[in-house]
């Protein structure tokens, strides 16, 4: 989507919470008059939708929607979202249906309206509200991690990725996605992934020891009463968060360009 002047300049206008959840009322019934919402078991919900939402959601207050949004707290206008994502059909003109291409217009109207709320969210293509990155740190979070390692890095960046940005990420949840960025850095270090040659010197000493001192002397890992852990962890573990994942980017295309000129 394009990026007009306000949003290039960081200067986008924030929405408070109640503008949010009557934003989305909004895309709800466009969508649900527009016979988008066919899919086979959301059909059966129209039978006892409380019981069905409940059976899905955990919670009794959610339907009708336009009537209960209005008691509606974050998490739950968050679930009802991420709820609907899974249910959204395209219906063609020759009566076929499509998920993928409802679930797409879905989900860029959505964004449109999250963008604006408390620093921005993005609902993503696999129907999770996540956290937006921080301006210019998008094509970490985007950049595919991929080696011949998937269980042991490609995998762990992801979920270390998904764990950090989940909206409802607590200190403890970025602290473990951060962790797990820091074990994939010592099994990069300990493994065959290596930086050679005299370009690769000074990032490898950065990692091989900047980063390691960091990560074992600012309650990551290994406690013990040596480690400092009186610092302002939203701010720190934004700065360990990126700088670990910007590292593992590196490793990844250095190791991937030594391959290429074997």
């Amino acid at each position: 989507m394009k990026k007009y002047y306000a949003e290039r300049e960081h200067a986008l206008d924030q929405i408070d919470f109640i503008s949010i959840k009557y934003s989305f009322l909004r895309i709800y019934k466009q969508f649900f008059y527009d016979n988008y919402f066919v899919k086979e078991g959301f059909e059966f919900a129209r039978t006892d939708p409380v019981l069905f939402l409940f059976r899905k959601l955990g919670s009794w207050n959610i339907w009708p929607f336009e009537k209960k949004i209005e008691t509606y707290d974050e998490a739950t206008l968050f679930s009802v979202i991420e709820f609907l994502y899974e249910y959204v059909y395209n219906k063609a003109i020759d009566g076929s249906s499509s998920l993928e291409d409802g679930q797409k217009k879905y989900r860029s109207m959505v964004n449109d309206i999250l963008r604006y709320y408390n620093g921005g969210y993005k609902l993503s293509e696999y129907g999770e509200i996540k956290k937006l990155s921080p301006p210019g740190f998008e094509p970490l979070i985007e950049g595919t991690i991929e080696t011949n390692h998937p269980e042991d890095i490609d995998s762990i960046v992801s979920s270390a990725i998904s764990k950090y940005l989940s909206y409802n990420a607590s200190i403890d949840d970025k602290k473990q996605a951060v962790r797990n960025l820091a074990d994939v850095l010592e099994y990069l270090k300990k493994g065959e992934i290596k930086l050679n040659g005299e370009d690769n010197k000074d990032l490898f000493h950065i990692i091989n020891k900047d980063l390691f001192h960091i990560i074992n002397k600012f309650d990551i890992r290994h406690h013990n009463r040596s480690q400092q852990s009186d610092y302002d962890k939203d701010v720190w573990y934004d700065w360990m968060f990126y700088t670990f994942l910007a590292s593992i980017h590196a490793f990844s295309k250095l190791n991937a360009e030594k391959i290429l000129n074997r």
